[in-house]
């Protein structure tokens, strides 16, 4: 979809390079209960109305992207409550702090149990998470990571150290398929 609206002269950023969390003891968490809203696209108000038709056509092609509906963010402009789930992140983009605060601004981050137990949604920062309703645990494997400039050059640095082992694995293949030709 990023490739897609920046091909039709659209900036399109994913939220994960437009906010890093402030804790580090919150990281896993934090990439945890945001999921795939790590990669949810912002482009810019002036062209939303083209993104979504972009975004609408594509729909089959584009099945697990998210498009951010900017207008529908104002009434979240206030600065993120201590100890709510948005003070977790820093950012200079507006829309993306009301982003989180819209979609995660009830979620408090629950430092005991007590405090997790209270009425509401809540996260402590091994994972655990209250929907409000529901309970569950919610962990992202380290090496997937997204948010923010160090987690983005980690998720790099993997990728090609994934590639450079795929690529031996291949040469091995290839080797063992010669010498099976040859027997």
């Amino acid at each position: 979809l990023m490739r897609r609206l920046e091909s039709a002269g659209m900036d399109a950023r994913p939220l994960c390079d437009l906010v890093e969390i402030v804790d580090p003891t919150w990281v896993p968490a934090a990439e945890a209960l945001l999921g795939r809203d790590r990669e949810a696209i912002f482009v810019d108000r002036s062209r939303l109305r083209d993104a979504t038709a972009l975004f609408r056509e594509g729909r089959r092609e584009f099945r697990g992207a998210s498009l951010v509906s900017l207008n529908k963010l104002e009434e979240f402009r206030a600065l993120p409550k201590v100890g709510a789930f948005p003070a977790l992140f820093r950012t200079d983009d507006a829309d993306a702090m009301a982003f989180l605060q819209r979609r995660y601004g009830g979620v408090r981050l629950a430092m005991t149990l007590e405090e997790f137990n209270l009425p509401g949604r809540a996260l402590m920062q091994d994972g655990l998470y209250d929907d409000g309703l529901v309970r569950s645990h919610r962990s992202i494997d380290p090496r997937d990571h997204k948010i923010g400039k160090s987690a983005q050059a980690d998720l790099f640095r993997n990728m090609q150290e994934t590639f450079a082992e795929k690529g031996e694995k291949l040469s091995r293949l290839r080797q063992e398929e010669r010498i099976l030709d040859r027997a």
